[in-house]
């Protein structure tokens, strides 16, 4: 099987369940283009996960049936829409229309259509350095036919964290069509950046926003040149937020829309989509929420009556009650969440020299910078428009110019929502509603919390979604402000609008293109001699962390590899200790030999740079160490890292449960 023929599969997997479900719940003409094209692939993978999460609940699932049950529901979704309207009519309302009649369409159309191709690289790519744990977990689905009480992590069995139980259901699905995680990681991750994008430019033309409403994808996840570009990295790395921003972006969407009509049949799908949001990553949920809660609260400033009231209440029941359920999926995995760090903190206590574990396992050096205060308010707003603008102006200001800005921002958004008549008037205030609850959430938890993850949890999580904000809210006050060009041509609006959104898109696609990293490839020679040289049952040692990469492309297990425990507090305690461990190992091998059959370690492997694992080395790379010490034999080498086998025999191997397909082919 090719990558292609991987992208063909998870096409197929996604998109006639999500276009049949669009075209039975919208016949044309009900949704514009955009939303259309974005239910079709958020709604495809929101309900494939659905199904599959609901087959592995009920401890039955096995790929025909799960296979069998999406394409009865496609089935069932094609006829409906075939009842509710010809399907020449449905195909044709995915046309564009005529460039004279909808230029602004076209030019929307055609800068996802240079993302998807700008993005193409991505798919045949292999990815080594990134966290292939969620691939795992959905393996361990796929083979046990259920969420496993226990999974493996650093080499031994821990309680199974289902935080993100929808994104392993869906994992699982595609697992057991393409079983090659090396083939299959690219095409999810393209899926991913098509989908989001058009989720984005769907989330630009329901708020309003014509002209200008591609520069919403383009500068969100396609542009590592203007502002913050957390999101666009975030697109290559396989990560649950990619695919969580997917589903949540087409809810916002929605949610929009369902605000802007008071529709049951908007709020319904959104409150869908926004639970299948939440039950794959929580935090592009919790966005979602803050940022439709002030659209809710921009529109009830402006139309003030009791009946738009009234709509707005069920409308925000019907969303908000879709998130809770959302996280209600995650309950009703049988096992824990992951979730309980926030309502232990104390369990994070007692190391030696005041360590902060949650720090040392994400390789930052990081304080609290008072005894009140893990950082000072001034110091988290700042961080907002830092990370948010990419620029460094804001790093030293004072509270004084915050308050300014606020109150600017604040007037000119009243001002415009107030007095205006555009359609987008609603966006400038209903994103600084959702900015600054995110930064009185940020000072919340740098208030409450003394360790690392959980005191800058607002900063570095919630703080991705600044730039998001600042493109929507500038670009709707800049479609504002064209209206007053009518004065002088009728022509100057479209033509002003369009060349901006031309000669920004065009900057920010120009660096888009994300050429396959050197380390990538030479970690396949490493993955290819392990799959070809060790048995099934060999336990492997590296100076770096890993997060699933030799669970998922050997079979085998790695003593260094696992979940980032962070919010679990007893498993972060035994995890910092092996970590240390191997630190000291790798410094001395000879005098920490014992450590070897301690851990039952077959092979150690020795990286000299940092093409495999998450977070820089463990230890150091020094590979003469192990080649002038009699314990160890070399036994392969590269350039890039050096394997040895520990002459002593080690102990009888823990036996654990086999969870992943052995390989014993060469990685292609």
């Amino acid at each position: 099987m090719t990558a292609l023929g991987a992208l063909a599969i998870v096409a197929l997997l996604i998109l006639p369940l999500g276009f049949g479900a669009s075209f039975a719940l919208y016949p044309p003409p009900e949704l514009t283009l955009p939303a259309r094209l974005a239910l079709g692939f958020a709604g495809g993978y929101a309900i494939t996960a659905l199904l599959s999460y609901a087959l592995i609940l009920a401890g039955v699932f096995y790929a025909p049936a799960a296979y069998g049950l999406m394409a009865a529901g496609a089935v069932a979704c094609w006829l409906l829409a075939a009842r509710r309207a010809p399907l020449l009519a449905h195909f044709r309302a995915l046309r564009p229309g005529r460039l004279t009649k909808d230029p602004s369409t076209i030019v929307g159309l055609a800068v996802i259509v240079t993302i998807a191709a700008l993005a193409v690289p991505v798919i045949s790519a292999f990815h080594a350095r990134i966290p292939f744990r969620y691939w795992v977990d959905g393996m361990q689905i796929a083979r046990l036919h259920e969420i496993p009480a226990a999974s493996i992590q650093y080499g031994e069995l821990y309680p199974t964290v289902s935080s993100k139980v929808l994104l392993d259901a869906f994992t699982a699905v595609v697992s057991s069509a393409v079983p090659q995680a090396q083939l299959a990681v690219g095409p999810l991750l393209w899926v991913a950046t098509v989908g989001t994008a058009l989720a984005l430019w769907a989330v630009a033309r329901e708020a309003g926003l014509v002209l200008t409403a591609p520069l919403l994808p383009v500068l969100v996840v396609a542009n590592p040149i203007f502002l913050g570009d957390e999101l666009t990295i975030d697109l290559f790395e396989y990560r649950a937020e990619a695919f969580g921003r997917l589903v949540a972006f087409a809810a916002l969407a929605f949610g929009v829309r369902a605000v802007r009509t008071r529709m049951l049949k908007n709020a319904l799908v959104a409150g869908i989509l926004l639970a299948a949001a939440a039950g794959t990553h929580l935090v592009p949920a919790l966005f979602v929420c803050l940022l439709l809660a002030g659209f809710a609260l921009a529109t009830l400033i402006a139309e003030r009556s009791r009946i738009v009231l009234t709509g707005l209440l069920r409308t925000a029941a019907v969303v908000f009650g879709g998130a809770a359920a959302g996280y209600g999926l995650v309950l009703a995995a049988p096992d824990a969440t992951g979730l309980g760090g926030p309502s232990a903190s104390n369990d994070y206590g007692g190391y030696p020299h005041g360590l902060d574990p949650t720090a040392y396992l994400a390789n930052v050096s990081a304080h609290p910078a008072s005894d009140a205060w893990y950082r000072p308010p001034w110091q988290v707003v700042s961080a907002y428009f830092t990370q948010s603008l990419d620029t460094g102006a804001f790093r030293d200001a004072g509270a004084l110019t915050f308050i300014l800005i606020g109150i600017a921002a604040l007037a000119i958004a009243v001002y415009v929502l107030l007095r205006s008549k555009a359609a987008p008037r609603f966006a400038p205030l209903a994103c600084l509603t959702a900015a600054a609850a995110s930064i009185l959430m940020a000072l919340f938890f740098a208030r409450r919390y003394e360790v690392y993850t959980l005191a800058t949890f607002g900063m570095r999580r919630l703080f991705d979604y600044g730039t998001f904000l600042f493109v929507l809210a500038g670009a709707a006050l800049f479609e504002i402000g064209l209206a007053l060009l009518r004065r002088f041509r009728a022509w100057l609006p479209l033509a002003a609008g369009l060349a901006v959104t031309l000669v920004v898109a065009a900057a920010a696609l120009a660096g888009f293109a994300r050429e396959p990293r050197p380390e990538d490839s030479r970690a396949v020679p490493l993955l290819s001699w392990v799959r070809t040289n060790t048995p099934c049952d060999a336990r492997l040692l590296m100076n770096a962390r890993t997060v699933g990469v030799f669970q998922a492309t050997t079979g085998r297990t790695s003593v260094t590899e696992g979940m980032g425990p962070f919010l679990r507090p007893v498993m972060l305690r035994r995890v910092v200790r092996l970590l240390m461990e191997t630190k000291r190992f790798y410094a001395d091998p000879a005098a920490q030999h014992g450590f070897l059959s301690e851990r039952d370690v077959d092979y150690v492997i020795v990286l000299r740079g940092e093409g495999l694992g998450l977070g820089g080395l463990v230890g150091p790379g020094n590979v003469e160490a192990f080649r002038d010490s009699p314990a160890f034999q070399s036994v392969y080498e590269t350039p890039d890292f050096a394997v040895f086998k520990p002459l002593e025999e080690p102990s009888p191997p823990r036996q654990l449960p086999r969870r992943f397909p052995c390989r014993t082919t060469p990685l292609r």
